[in-house]
């Protein structure tokens, strides 16, 4: 898809503490996907409850990334020879420094998530379209589950052709979503990253092995 841009990142310092900088308008921006599109770019798509988390620098020092362990409780797309794996995504706190990507998962622990993933050459994997990618599993009041969007979401702006907007919100229940999935699987190679005549892709954020695509 060409060369990958990032934006809207920013690592600061502190000499009393670690510390973000809020702000509405940092955004990053990312190709509109549906579940389909998602999945078919994907090489793993998961539910799993989020482990631990811990923080490193990338080997060249200029990005922080944190590593969170999920263990796998289903594979909806692709294997794992373990029933945890590793995703990382940019961003995190080490010390007296913090980097923030607008729209970068938010991965809790305890929380049940569906992640839509691409496997690093490291045997890590990295979410893919950052938290469009990412969806929280939670349980209805008769034990239905559901299945939302991840909430830093609302930091993506997604284009399609000449448009763009908010990053749709999604709330559904876990089975309809697992359809879509199916249908995506069984989309034809020949679609995936079809452009039309005079529509411009916009890369998606790359950013070293934390950022999907």
């Amino acid at each position: 898809m060409g060369k990958n841009r990032a934006r809207g990142f920013r690592l600061l310092s502190g000499a009393a503490g670690a510390f973000l900088l809020a702000g509405a308008a940092a955004a990053t921006t990312v190709q509109k996907l549906d579940v389909a599109g998602l999945t078919r770019l994907a090489t793993n798509v998961v539910v799993g409850r989020v482990e631990g988390a811990e923080q490193a620098t990338t080997p060249d020092g200029g990005l922080i990334v944190t590593s969170t362990s999920v263990t796998v409780a289903a594979h909806w797309k692709g294997t794992t020879d373990s029933a945890s794996l590793v995703v990382q995504t940019p961003g995190g706190r080490i010390g007296n420094f913090a980097m923030e990507v607008p729209g970068s998962p938010s991965l809790r622990q305890g929380d049940t998530v569906l992640l839509f993933l691409e496997r690093n050459p490291d045997g890590t994997f990295g979410v893919i379209s950052l938290a469009q990618g990412s969806f929280r599993v939670i349980a209805g009041p008769r034990g239905t589950l559901f299945v939302e969007r991840d909430p830093e979401a609302r930091h993506l702006i997604a284009v399609e052709g000449r448009a763009s907007g908010p990053v749709e919100a999604v709330k559904g229940s876990l089975v309809a979503i697992q359809a879509d999935v199916e249908k995506g699987k069984r989309a034809k190679p020949a679609e995936e990253g079809a452009v039309e005549e005079g529509e411009t892709i916009v890369p998606l954020v790359e950013m070293g092995n934390g950022g999907g695509r």
